[in-house]
């Protein structure tokens, strides 16, 4: 009966998006316009090389290199040695989605158990410095200062929350229905290790896109369901966290890394549909959560202390870099080139 019910209100609940989509389709085909340009503009070209290196670090070795020299840092901070110790260094510059993908390589590959794979997700899931320090912090205030506040407040909050969830509960947890290998698999030699990066980044690519484009387009209906400004712009901020960051930029430095360490309900839906393994999705946003208040609290009283670093520009917000039709041009290739290349690997595989 309770399932029933639940598919029943699930099933509405797309019936009615559907309706809201057609009955205001040109703001939602505008919105998926919007989403499409920042993907090209901004998204692609500071999250795939960075997806592309850090996969390949793992998948050529180099992992359990950087693994052995910062396995000390990392134990005493999350408990992780080896790829897991470098998987949770690289999710801190990756970009959002990199580091789920290396957990999840590292879950297929039989190095981390499931339930450990869980814990760490809860906080390898952040905003790399590209974005942070490129795009959300000195497009949308003035200086780069502004730009290394919001990111010290975002990668705080999540050392925060993983050493308080890496050190809670026993030191040695059962694995639920997986052994862990005493040793990680061969490294793969390095023209291998690129052709599978390149086409795991790209296959990640086109799924994050695609998240983007859709959630932009429901962002542009509820720009015109939603008439109080407050409340559209806390709604459009929670669905997407690119396009939130300027609907959030008046309301100053810790709103902004609040919402940049929520991440949105876009980037959620990436990662759970981009992972093998379950993920306790009530804890993930609970992790969420804190992180938000983590990092506004820290980004709160860096203010305090710095107060002449952040300053709003009071000419209007660039929040996409090379707008021009070079710019366009160049990340239409590589996404389209990502398209190729992400088939044809599969298809060989």
């Amino acid at each position: 009966m309770k399932r029933n019910l639940k598919k029943g209100v699930l099933m509405l609940a797309v019936a009615a998006t559907g309706s809201l989509l057609l009955l205001f389709n040109r703001q939602s085909a505008q919105g998926a316009t919007d989403a499409i340009r920042l993907c090209l503009t901004s998204l692609i070209p500071s999250l795939f090389p960075f997806m592309v290196i850090c996969l390949l670090v793992l998948l050529c070795g180099g992992g359990a290199v950087l693994g052995r020299v910062i396995s000390p840092v990392m134990q005493l901070l999350f408990r992780q040695k080896g790829n897991a110790a470098t998987a949770c260094a690289l999710s801190f510059v990756g970009g959002y989605p990199t580091g789920a993908q290396m957990i999840d390589l590292l879950v297929r590959s039989g190095e981390l158990s499931s339930a450990t794979a869980q814990k760490l997700l809860y906080f390898c899931v952040n905003a790399g410095p590209a974005f942070v320090l490129g795009v959300a912090g000195p497009m949308l205030f003035n200086g780069a200062q502004a730009g290394l506040m919001l990111l010290i407040a975002h990668l705080g909050g999540a050392v925060i929350i993983g050493i308080t969830v890496m050190h809670t509960g026993s030191k040695k947890e059962p694995d639920k229905g997986q052994s862990i290998p005493k040793k990680p698999p061969a490294p793969l030699p390095f023209d291998q290790a690129l052709v599978s990066a390149v086409a795991r980044a790209s296959a990640a690519m086109l799924q994050i896109c695609a998240w983007v484009v859709l959630f932009g387009a429901l962002s542009g209906v509820l720009t015109c369901v939603i008439v109080h400004p407050a409340w559209q712009t806390g709604l459009c901020a929670i669905l997407e966290v690119s396009g939130g960051c300027v609907r959030i930029k008046p309301f100053g430095l810790p709103a902004l890394a609040a919402l940049i360490s929520f991440a949105g309900l876009c980037v959620h839906g990436q990662i759970f549909a981009g992972v093998s393994f379950p993920v306790a999705k009530g804890r993930f946003l609970l992790a969420r959560g804190m992180h938000a208040l983590l990092s506004a609290g820290i980004a709160l009283l860096l203010c305090r202390i710095f107060p002449g670093a952040v300053q709003t520009l009071q000419n209007g917000v660039r929040v996409l870099p090379g707008e021009g039709s070079s710019g366009w041009l160049a990340s239409a290739a590589l996404l389209l080139t990502c398209a190729v290349f992400a088939v044809s690997v599969a298809g060989k595989e």
